[in-house]
């Protein structure tokens, strides 16, 4: 099995009074197939702490850290959690976890500590290196932490270190990631020089750190991700993607703080308040929130068939990965000839919806409106649903004759609404709609004139609909001052 590890930091924030500290590391496993059932439901059987601030992952074996008591142990892919704490400090807050082979490494603010023994028990590896640990990550052998002494590198599983800065003395590394024989480093620019770089790259065999990062804001990058193509930054101001290496740095949609970043082949799944998923790279976005909700999460990890989320007030969630791959795109609707409503999703597994309600049989990408109101589509594809498009608003206004209102005035208008009509002699049925597509009024008259009192109308855009009893009709809006 192939194991990519990208390790993750995350400094001081205050959502709702709430502080915490903590970095985590991510194990992402690609191989295996997909099996479909619900998404995210709470996996905290025999866990004590809510708040999961570091998760590794190694087929159904799982470790997670938390802030106030050690690490937990789950041998049945999250199930069942048992205490995993001989050898470590009490109330220990974990900041740091990976798996390599069978050994486990553990970051804390106490360092970092190895377990050989399938988490049983603990030991201490710092010589070489000391102060708290903020980001880890193994490949082979080898062993790559970051610290606020640089990032320190072990080539024999710990038992020897070489540290070195990327920048200056006192500098924080909040996350690290490899690829190929490249390492990648993210800072806490906010303590540092305004031209200090977010992120920074190395050559294995270099020992000098070359910055990739000065277009990236000044912040805090507390996530990096990496696959063939693109290097991904989670920071305190927003998600950030690379095409060259941490050369040059785009802001992706999401631009919420993002404690972590995820990646697997053109899937990204990052985090904030609530988990969001990208197919096309981080192009698009779409929440993938069912069973969660807005909770903050605080990491990620995944195995062959299973994501889990750690958050910082609900423990541990899992879902399956089909069934948030399986989530379609969230629709857009494109309107043409003022009733035709087309859906950007794929031709089969529509469903449209007037006022809230789903109409019966309109399951085909396009569909023709007869009758005013608001419209909005979803798609559904091998079970799963899209989120809705967004509301699109449809006046139906059968066969338009330009004569049939002459004026209508004042407009905007604040009280009184004067519609005087053309030659057309018929008699009529003068309605005004809501932008929202709602009836508000109706009245019918064979005069030439209507006044209509809109008095208690609260401000913004109106839709007069002039129809006659032949189908002829006209449509007008209007301001309401």
């Amino acid at each position: 099995m192939y194991v990519i590890v990208v390790s993750q930091n995350m400094k001081p924030i205050q959502p709702a009074q709430f502080f915490y500290r903590t970095s985590f590391s991510i194990i992402l496993f690609l191989a295996g197939t997909l099996n479909l059932h619900a998404q995210w439901i709470p996996k905290n059987k025999g866990l004590t702490s809510n708040q999961v601030t570091a998760l590794a992952v190694d087929g159904s074996n799982l470790f997670a850290g938390t802030s106030d008591s050690g690490v937990f142990h789950s041998m049945d892919n999250g199930e069942n959690w048992i205490a995993a704490n001989v050898g470590l400090p009490a109330t220990l807050y974990v900041t740091a976890l990976g798996i390599n082979g069978n050994t486990i490494y553990l970051g804390s603010f106490f360092g970092l500590f190895q377990s050989t023994d399938n988490g049983a028990s603990w030991t201490p590896i710092n010589h070489g290196f000391s102060g708290p640990v903020y980001a880890l990550i193994t490949n082979g052998d080898k062993i790559y932490v970051g610290s606020n002494s640089g990032v320190s590198f072990s080539a024999d599983n710990g038992s020897n270190w070489t540290s070195r800065n990327v920048v200056t003395t006192g500098e924080v590394i909040q996350a690290l990631a490899i690829r190929d024989n490249f390492i990648f480093a993210g800072l806490n620019t906010e303590t540092l020089s305004s031209e200090t770089a977010g992120v920074f790259i190395k050559e294995n065999t270099s020992q000098d750190w070359i910055p990739c990062g000065r277009s990236l804001p000044r912040s805090m990058t507390h996530s990096l991700a990496v696959d063939d193509d693109f290097v991904f930054a989670g920071t305190s101001v927003g998600l950030f993607r690379s095409s060259d290496d941490g050369l040059n740095w785009i802001s992706l949609s999401l631009q919420n703080f993002t404690p972590t970043v995820l990646v697997d082949k053109n899937n990204v799944f990052t985090s904030s308040y609530g988990v969001y998923l990208s197919k096309d790279n981080g192009e698009s976005w779409n929440a993938a929130n069912d069973g969660l909700g807005k909770k903050l999460v605080l990491c990620l990890a995944k195995n062959d068939n299973t994501i889990f989320a750690g958050t910082s007030d609900g423990g541990i969630f899992s879902s399956s990965m089909a069934a948030l791959l399986c989530k379609p795109l969230k629709p857009l609707i494109i309107l043409t000839n003022g009733n035709v409503l087309t859906s950007s999703g794929p031709t089969a597994g529509n469903q449209w919806y007037r006022n809230g309600n789903p109409i019966p049989g309109a399951t085909n990408q396009n569909y023709v409106a007869t009758e005013s109101g608001t419209y909005k589509v979803n798609v559904t594809l091998d079970g799963c649903a899209s989120d809705f498009s967004n509301d699109q608003l449809v006046v139906v206004t059968g066969v338009e004759k330009t004569n049939l209102v002459n004026g209508l005035y004042p407009n905007p208008v604040t009280d009184k609404l004067t519609i005087h009509f053309g030659e057309d002699p018929a008699r009529k049925v003068v309605m005004i709609y809501g932008i929202n597509g709602q009836l508000l009024t109706s009245q019918q008259t064979s005069s030439k004139e209507v006044m209509l009192d809109v008095s208690e109308f609260p401000q913004g855009m109106y839709i007069v609909k002039v129809l006659t009893a032949v189908g002829s009709v006209k449509v007008i809006k209007f301001l309401k001052q």
